[in-house]
């Protein structure tokens, strides 16, 4: 896809269509894991409770739950899948470089088990990714959620886009036989993150 544009250049949603038609691009949904973490990252540079700079110790951190009341429900307390985080400092840039699970959650964790998840998911949402109420959960920084790829290439782009999102765009317009142009596509952008948080979070 083309960052600047929307424009969608190749799409390959399977093997082969005569023998399995299900379009993995759009209709096809995984749960995301990992790659949802700069977004999360881009969460808390925007409420300004993480710097890049900043050197957090290596433990496991812990998010306290709420009921749908806003009552006490316990804590998440995640762990890295390699088993790591058990002492020593870790920076917040390094965090996000080697993907660990516990400086996520320690994003997540100072931007607030309420506002923390909303916040990610407004950002999300204006990059036109689909979330579910279940989702906006504090385990939603690790990737609990399922999404398409074509969510997924949509939002990253806007990274390298200097916080500007375009709706990714296959077919720009539709014409009948005898040339009449009976669609057209209409593009559809919008700043969906500050430059500044973008242009970090890439860096």
């Amino acid at each position: 896809m083309l960052f600047r544009s929307g424009f969608v250049k190749a799409w390959v949603g399977g093997a082969n269509i005569d023998h399995f038609a299900y379009d993995h691009v759009r209709q096809g949904k995984r749960q995301v894991g990992s790659t949802i973490k700069p977004f999360v990252y881009a969460a808390g540079i925007t409420m300004n409770v993480v710097k890049p700079g900043m050197v957090i110790p290596n433990i496991q951190y812990c998010v306290d739950l709420f009921d749908p009341a806003g009552n006490p429900d316990g804590q998440w307390c995640p762990k890295n899948s390699d088993g790591s985080g058990g002492g020593g400092t870790i920076s917040i840039k390094k965090g996000l470089w080697l993907s660990q699970n516990n400086v996520a959650v320690y994003v997540m964790k100072q931007m607030g088990a309420l506002a923390g998840p909303k916040t990610v998911a407004k950002l999300m949402r204006d990059m036109d990714i689909e979330l579910n109420d279940r989702d906006v959960v504090p385990a939603m920084c690790l990737g609990s959620m399922d999404l398409s790829l074509h969510e997924l290439v949509g939002a990253q782009a806007t990274f390298v886009n200097k916080g500007i999102y375009n709706r990714p765009t296959a077919i720009l317009r539709i014409e009948d036989r005898f040339g009449n142009v009976i669609y057209s596509a209409k593009s559809v952008s919008r700043e969906a993150m500050n430059e500044h948080v973008a242009y970090t979070v890439l860096k």
